[in-house]
């Protein structure tokens, strides 16, 4: 059997397995939050290196791909340097390709249609996402700098300042403390709303999960989130605030939708090879031989 896992810097509260039959193989999932700590991160790389078919990291990414440029985080990279044997991955394959998927599948069918207005709290992270609604005809928003930067109230639709705010801001971003730019430990269990213009002017917040939650309005009637990630108490909590239907762009697995990470982890997996050694067609291949799917949660 094989085993597939993603040790994350976030809560250990989303802890999670799944042994699942793919291809023939029987593959064990495994999701182990620390809570924020990233020395006990390192430990556990460390500890299961050569040990395990593949790692995730979870919780923070190594990579940011922004159109044709790759930028490494700086407090990943000092994490994730002490694995030696296993292969690595962090998501960034499969937001290029599975994530784009999921969107048009969606929109082909009439899930959802651009006549929607779409809010992805931090596109930078998530350019082919941002990039295939806009290819798709739909309104886009992009809020990088409230949400990622805690600076101001306002969302953006232009590509070419999202393109300014990237290239100026990317070099010195992936030196900050992750912290600074995204919720881990304990702040990803907690809401605070903010920003509900923003939330409320949008039919659809798309992207991180993390993001998408962190400042979710009390009410968000017959709104629709494309996310992944997402465990049950969340998926309620959502129910509970008015939203109308949720879709998981990783498919689910025993009740649960993993990271990017993980799905990407276990593509490693299947094919035994490390993430940079497999192309954009290696990975779309897989995903349509494994006929991954969106699964869509309706509850209007």
């Amino acid at each position: 059997m094989k085993h597939v896992m993603s040790i994350s810097l976030g809560s250990s509260k989303r802890n999670h397995q799944s042994e699942i039959k793919i291809l023939g193989e029987t593959i064990l999932l495994e999701r182990i939050g620390t809570d924020g700590d990233a020395d006990k991160m390192r430990e556990l790389f460390k500890k299961h290196d050569g040990k395990v078919d593949a790692f995730g990291l979870g919780g923070f990414d190594l990579y940011l791909n922004y159109k044709n440029k790759r930028y490494i985080f700086r407090d990943a990279w000092k994490v994730t340097r002490v694995i030696k044997k296993t292969p690595l991955a962090d998501g960034s394959g499969v937001k290029k390709t599975l994530e784009c998927m999921a969107v048009r599948s969606l929109h082909e069918q009439l899930v959802i249609n651009n006549d929607m207005k779409v809010l992805i709290p931090s596109a930078v992270s998530r350019y082919y996402l941002y990039e295939t609604f806009k290819d798709l005809g739909y309104q886009v928003k992009w809020g990088d700098i409230p949400f990622a930067l805690g600076l101001g109230k306002k969302a953006f639709s232009s590509s070419r300042g999202m393109d300014a705010l990237a290239y100026t801001l990317l070099p010195l971003m992936v030196r900050l403390p992750f912290k600074w730019l995204y919720p881990v430990g304990k702040d990803q269990d907690e809401i605070v709303p903010k920003f509900p213009r923003l939330y409320q002017e949008a039919d659809i917040y798309a992207g991180d999960f993390h993001y998408i939650y962190r400042h979710f309005p009390h009410e968000a009637n017959d709104k629709i989130v494309i996310t992944n990630s997402i465990t049950q108490d969340e998926i309620d909590e959502l129910k509970k605030r008015g939203v109308k239907l949720i879709a998981t762009v990783t498919p689910h697995f025993q009740g649960r939708s993993f990271a990017t990470n993980v799905i990407e982890a276990l593509v490693c997996a299947i094919l035994e090879k490390k993430t940079e050694n497999i192309t954009i067609e290696e990975f779309m291949d897989i995903f349509s031989r494994l006929k991954f799917e969106p699964a869509v949660l309706r509850f209007k």
